[in-house]
């Protein structure tokens, strides 16, 4: 499984963000998306998605297992009605949406599914509450639960950690890494360069373009000279 970038440009109507966006992110891939605000985060990640058309070029997830050939996006805020009659459980659930359809009964293997989600993000013990009870960081769980059981080989994270406490952060984190271990590919577009340190990539996007590399290196903003992208990691030239 990878995904394919070919001389991808992202923007909207009259206002370009980016362009050339080539290369190959390989299966198992854990990606942080970082660059300043305004750089195309958001843009870049809602392009992979399919949620907004491309300017120009193409992204592809080539997946060999039919069952990750789906794509899963989260975005920074998502449109849950925060009055909504609606469970941790039945949040969870939603992710059998994509192959069940609204009304579809879940059989036992689903919520064998379900109940391995919620133990995997902590919230097993309170399956029963309404979701608008949550707070910020126990709703983003419940939300990586619904992820877990959408069980799509390329997943799409805007902004994960923002506005949840510390716990929560290493819940997240510890899920990624799950997914990742399992052979998908997690991008997640994040602001706090310390928590991108738990990414093994990551793929800054500045005015020298939208480059990969190791996060262990400097960021680009740090460097005076650009870096150029050797086998899918940069390095300075």
């Amino acid at each position: 499984m990878s995904l394919i970038l070919n001389d991808l440009a992202i923007g909207y109507p009259n206002h370009l963000v980016m362009t050339g966006i080539c290369g190959t992110i390989q299966s198992s891939s854990a990606v942080a998306l970082i660059g300043q605000n305004g750089a195309g985060k958001s843009t870049l990640l809602r392009t992979l998605s399919g949620e907004q058309t491309p300017v120009s070029g193409s992204c592809v997830w080539d997946a060999s297992l039919k069952r990750h050939r789906s794509i899963a996006w989260l975005p920074q805020h998502p449109s849950l009605r925060p009055d909504a009659p609606l469970t941790v459980r039945e949040l969870a659930a939603m992710g059998l949406w994509a192959r069940l359809g609204l009304f579809g009964k879940p059989c036992r293997h689903d919520q064998e599914r379900i109940d391995q989600a919620l133990d995997m993000v902590g919230l097993a013990d309170i399956e029963k509450q309404q979701v608008d009870t949550l707070s910020g960081g126990q709703l983003q769980r419940a939300l990586f639960a619904r992820l877990t059981v959408q069980d799509c080989g390329l997943i799409l994270l805007d902004e994960p950690f923002s506005a949840v406490d510390g716990a929560s952060q290493a819940k997240l984190l510890e899920v990624i890494h799950h997914w990742v271990g399992e052979g998908r590919t997690v991008i997640a577009a994040i602001h706090d360069l310390e928590c991108a340190r738990h990414f093994p990539l990551w793929w800054e996007l500045s005015k020298f373009g939208a480059i990969m590399r190791r996060s262990d290196e400097k960021p680009l903003s740090s460097l005076t000279q650009p870096m150029r992208a050797v086998s899918g990691v940069a390095h300075s030239s």
